[in-house]
Formats: structure tokens, C-alpha cells, sequence
């Protein structure tokens, strides 16, 4: 995670190929994203620590500076005068980043969550249409309804890992699937 931003999958990889009658392909809007994530803490005083830091990103800049991810996975280990409760969040966006519109319950496309630290956990994105799930070790985390915020897609999408001097610990077994997964195929994984 700390390697500098590593691309694991470009638009191209992630569109439905081109008919025989088409030239370019399409977006998914229907699909899946499974991955093993392993964080190891460390205090405040560390940069990559005290802000939000990326884990995973599927999604493009545009020219304003705004991030339309699908989603985007980040760390916050907790700034230094942030009380214990606040620290060590995992930080799921699922539409922009930096968020519009935040804390107004229909609109949210954020939610965080702590999760256990020094240990593998399996974190699964479902995206159907106007609607996306994430799953945390095998259960249904929270689901959000997209229709105020819908994800845009875009020739400039990729799939990338971590960030130059970013956190401690890794992601294992990122899997991009052209579908949701049912509950009982994320159990299975």
C-alpha cells in the first residue's frame, strides 16, 4: 500500500468489448469488486496515518479536481487530537471524492467503519444500476442508493492500489467481476 499508486486495470479491461456492429464498448454499471485488505496501525504522528489514505480506487479525476470513483477505499488512522472512536476508520466512497453533500441522509455516498487491524478482511463492492452494497467479511455492511448521485464512467477509469508513502499492509486477490455477487458466492469467498 505504500508503493505509489499502482494501476491494476485500465478502462479498456473494464468495458464490455464492442459487437461486431460497434466500434467502442460500454460501461458496466452492473458489477463487482472482491479484495483481501491488511492494515497495520501505527500512530498519528505517521503522515499516511493521520489523513484519509488511499487503499483502492476505481474511478478517473476530472479537470476540476473532483474523483468520480465506483468506489474508492480509504484509511484514517486518526488525527492527534481525534478521540480513540475516531481513529482507525475505513472510509468507503462510492461516488465522489471528496464528497458533495455530506451528512444529509439521501445523498450520502460515504460511510465508515472500523474494522479489525493486523488481520486480513474481505471487502466486496456490489454495484447494480443505482444501488451499491459493501460487504465486510462475508456480511452485508450497509447498501446505498445511487439515484442522487450516480457514478460516471469514463475512458480515463482505472483500478489503482495505495499511494506513494502511504499506509502499512497490503491488498490481496483484487477480482473485478462483470456481475454482482450473490451473498452466497462472497460467503463462498
Amino acid at each position: 500500500l505504500n508503493k505509489g499508486g499502482q494501476t491494476i486495470a485500465t478502462s479498456d479491461m473494464l468495458k464490455i468489448p464492442p459487437t461486431p456492429d460497434q466500434t467502442v464498448g460500454s460501461y458496466l454499471n452492473n458489477y463487482s469488486i472482491s479484495m483481501w485488505v491488511y492494515v497495520n496501525p501505527h500512530s498519528p504522528n505517521v503522515d499516511a496515518y493521520n489523513k484519509e489514505s488511499v487503499i483502492m480506487n476505481y474511478g478517473f479525476t476530472d479537470a476540476n479536481g473532483v474523483q468520480h470513483v465506483k468506489p474508492m477505499l480509504r484509511y484514517y488512522g486518526g488525527g492527534v487530537n481525534d478521540q480513540p472512536i475516531e481513529r482507525n476508520k475505513y472510509v468507503f466512497y462510492f461516488s465522489k471524492y471528496p464528497p458533495t453533500n455530506q451528512y444529509v441522509t439521501e445523498q450520502d455516498t460515504f460511510y465508515d467503519v472500523t474494522i479489525p487491524n493486523q488481520k486480513w478482511n474481505h471487502i466486496v463492492f456490489n454495484y447494480t444500476n443505482n444501488h451499491a452494497d459493501v460487504f465486510i467479511n462475508g456480511i452485508l455492511e450497509r447498501s446505498f442508493s445511487m439515484v442522487n448521485a450516480m457514478p460516471t464512467y469514463n475512458d480515463l477509469d482505472t483500478i489503482t492500489i495505495g499511494e506513494e508513502n502511504g499506509l502499512d499492509g497490503g491488498v490481496a486477490n483484487v477480482v473485478y467481476y462483470r456481475h454482482p455477487l450473490s451473498e452466497d458466492q462472497i460467503a463462498f469467498l
